[in-house]
């Protein structure tokens, strides 16, 4: 299978997320550095396996909250082939696979994309951007209690030993 996503995820990336909450002055804005593996994964050869681990800490020098909070993610992207310049992938929470939403990326992009999670609505973006070797993914949330931006710029690393 002929898929331009797979290609250009797999891999080895370090990424910064910013967190910034809107109009709710009791959250502070927060940062979250860390590392992101696309992989094989286990389930099949037309996925990847992605996960991820950080540390949030928060953008105020001065604040009250924990000095840094480990983070954890990982999610299961499964790839259909090509049509044309556009590629596609269904994106699961793992390991529950539970669909998470669908990413169609017709060159560099960006591709847009919503996620529902009753009462909240996530809108997210995905674009290449450096000729590859970076990926922007941002996400606005909203709903009755949410109301935040989430930025994450992933940069490609060297392979892992």
């Amino acid at each position: 299978m002929n898929n331009r996503l797979l290609t250009l995820l797999r891999g080895h990336f370090v990424f910064v997320r910013r967190i910034e909450f809107l109009g709710n002055s009791f959250q502070e804005d927060m940062l979250v550095q860390g590392t992101a593996d696309w992989n094989p994964s286990p389930t099949a050869s037309t996925s990847l396996l992605y996960e991820e681990q950080g540390l949030m800490t928060p953008m105020n020098p001065s604040s009250v909250i924990a000095p840094s909070i480990p983070v954890r993610a990982s999610h299961e992207w499964r790839f259909t082939g090509d049509i044309g310049d556009s590629s596609s992938a269904e994106v699961f929470f793992y390991p529950e696979i539970r669909h998470f939403y669908t990413i169609s990326l017709s060159g560099d992009g960006p591709a847009f994309f919503k996620h529902h999670c009753s009462p909240d609505t996530y809108s997210g973006s995905f674009q290449v951007l450096k000729g590859g070797t970076a990926i922007r993914l941002d996400w606005d949330v909203h709903g009755p209690k949410k109301n935040y931006r989430i930025s994450t710029m992933f940069e490609r690393a060297a392979t892992r030993t």
